[in-house]
């Protein structure tokens, strides 16, 4: 429990440094995005069953909150004694901060806020496992906004997430990974 105090406290502070707004955002007033709002999903992942979806939207020059979800399965081959399908769906709150002063665009790193939950499906007679945890993740990546009008938004990421407590069981995976190959939306 040590470690979620500490990483809690890791947000809060970067959220808190990041909200301070920089003397030097009244030269970047021309080159900023024209935009607030940023609906973004990956759609090569959905070919495989896998999808993501992200909403930003732009709290200062430097800053975006938004709401990101995902729903990912994975299946392994039915030659295997303890073979399942395994769901995971998951819900966060996100927070970005963005060094350039132009939110949604450019580089960004940031914080996330969640549940995950979890499904494990044996292919055998074995019940179903199911747990929920809550999750805190950090994330890096960048987005391009292009277009005359600057509305077609491209986005690249990496990062992971921490879960803890709820009622996964212990042998689950502590950490889960967010990558974000390349999301695809609209800034409106």
């Amino acid at each position: 429990m040590g470690r979620v105090k500490y990483l809690a406290m890791f947000g809060l502070i970067l959220a808190m440094v990041s909200m301070s707004v920089p003397a030097s955002a009244q030269q970047f007033e021309g080159d900023k995005p024209p935009h607030n709002h940023m609906l973004t999903t990956n759609p090569f992942r959905i070919l495989f069953s896998w999808w993501n979806s992200e909403y930003v939207y732009r709290i200062a020059d430097h800053s975006t909150i938004g709401l990101a979800g995902s729903y990912t399965t994975f299946e392994d081959d039915e030659s295997d004694v303890d073979a399942a399908k395994t769901k995971y769906l998951s819900g966060y709150a996100i927070y970005r901060y963005y060094p350039s002063i132009k939110a949604p665009s450019g580089f960004y790193f940031g914080g996330r806020l969640g549940m995950t939950s979890v499904e494990l499906d044996y292919l055998d007679d074995t019940p179903t496992e199911e747990g929920t945890a809550f999750g805190f993740g950090l994330d890096v990546g960048y987005t391009w906004l292009l277009g005359t009008n600057q509305n077609f938004a491209i986005s690249f990421g990496v990062g992971a997430t921490r879960l803890f407590g709820g009622d996964l069981e212990d042998d689950q995976a502590a950490f889960l990974p967010i990558i974000r190959l390349v999301n695809i939306g609209v800034a409106f």
